[in-house]
């Protein structure tokens, strides 16, 4: 964790998660739902209360939101009036300051129960034989056990889809988001954000009557870079001090690609290529007034804007160009809906505790492969005994 910098905040000790906003939320909908279709309800739902308390033990404290119910059904009431489809979710943030932490105090009881954790270390190889993975190759390594998990986080999504087809596991693709991260004064949503600290809305475009949404809420918070290896996107933290007068979200549309080209993971990375190939590998930045009128922004338009953003290593210009069409539409018609509602005052895994509950069930899978093969060695050791 000590060696960890802020800057790398897809890779190391606690995945992107480490230096992310740090909600925690614990109601199973929307990126929980991916794991409902292979855990029941009922065993998902306790699972998220132990996770619950094990990130309290391990210091991440603090109020749970919605903290007044009724508040925040007037507020989904009010916006289903409008179109708007408003997302109440048990949430506790802990903050991109405090998280580090947390997770440190995570690394540090892992290693007192003998956990050896080995970082900076590119896994190049899953290791094959009859259909039974036997070993993982690094460049200078190799590692042996009776039993892997396999879990390389957002980062190692198209390193896994290699994996999996060079030793023969069939996979599908799930359906991707696409999008913008929108940043705006922090008092446009009070009025929400003090009720519900994860402010998630849906709302269906009039043109192509898409699901579009926001999601991943900052309120006071920061925009930031995400190195990926071939490419950079943005993302959105709050520290648990609420120090920037911006708030931002991500505004996205879902994109389901079928035969005969499938592979929602690629067209992801096309898309995020040729918006980093014209921003000369930083972000685009581009204000809301200069898309509406199909402009390029630049660096006057924005200085003189009232949005100061909080991420200056960016590159003006025009998101219209590396977006597709449709997705430009959905946002530019999504945040016209929520814009005017949101101003009049009326705000298996995609989540830190989605990971840790899809680890939980895996690492059970595994324990009971262990329990069932001692249960069998115990019973032929019997068999054998005079």
């Amino acid at each position: 964790m000590e060696k960890r910098p802020r800057t790398e905040a897809m890779r190391g000790v606690g995945g992107a998660g480490t230096y992310s906003d740090g909600k925690l939320h614990f109601t199973p909908v929307l990126s929980h739902e991916k794991i409902l279709d292979i855990i029941p309800l009922a065993k998902y739902s306790k699972v998220l209360n132990d996770i619950d308390q094990q990130f309290t033990d391990f210091g991440a404290t603090g109020p749970y939101t919605p903290g007044n119910l009724g508040e925040a059904q007037a507020l989904v009431k009010e916006c289903a009036q409008n179109g708007i489809k408003l997302y109440i979710r048990r949430c506790k943030h802990v903050g991109s300051d405090f998280l580090p932490a947390v997770v440190g105090n995570i690394v540090k009881k892992l290693e007192s129960a003998g956990v050896k954790i080995i970082t900076e270390t590119q896994i190049d190889t899953i290791l094959e034989k009859s259909g039974k993975i036997i070993g993982l190759k690094s460049k200078d390594s190799v590692f042996t056990a009776k039993n892997f998990l396999i879990a390389p986080g957002r980062i190692g999504a198209n390193w896994l889809k290699f994996q999996a087809k060079n030793i023969g596991i069939s996979y599908t693709f799930q359906e991707i988001e696409v999008g913008v991260r929108v940043e705006f004064p922090s008092t446009i949503m009070e009025s929400h954000s003090n009720i519900l600290h994860e402010n998630i809305y849906s709302i269906i475009t009039p043109t192509y009557g898409d699901v579009i949404r926001t999601f991943c809420p900052c309120p006071h918070g920061h925009v930031a870079v995400e190195k990926y290896d071939e490419f950079v996107c943005v993302n959105g933290y709050s520290n648990n001090s609420h120090d920037s007068p911006n708030s931002n979200f991500n505004f996205t549309t879902p994109i389901i690609l079928t035969d005969p080209v499938e592979d929602t993971s690629e067209y992801a990375v096309f898309v995020a290529k040729l918006a980093n190939q014209l921003g000369s590998g930083k972000p685009l930045l581009q204000r809301l007034g200069d898309l509406r009128t199909g402009h390029r922004s630049t660096w006057d338009k924005i200085n003189s804007n009232s949005v100061v953003p909080t991420l200056k290593d960016v590159v003006p210009g025009d998101i219209s160009l590396a977006l597709p069409h449709r997705i430009v539409t959905n946002i530019l018609e999504g945040i016209d809906i929520f814009l005017f509602v949101a101003g009049d005052g009326a705000g298996t895994s995609g989540n830190i505790v989605g990971a840790a509950a899809s680890g939980i069930f895996a690492a059970r899978g595994i324990l009971s492969t262990i329990q069932e093969s001692s249960l069998v060695r115990s019973k032929l050791m019997s068999r054998h005994q005079p």
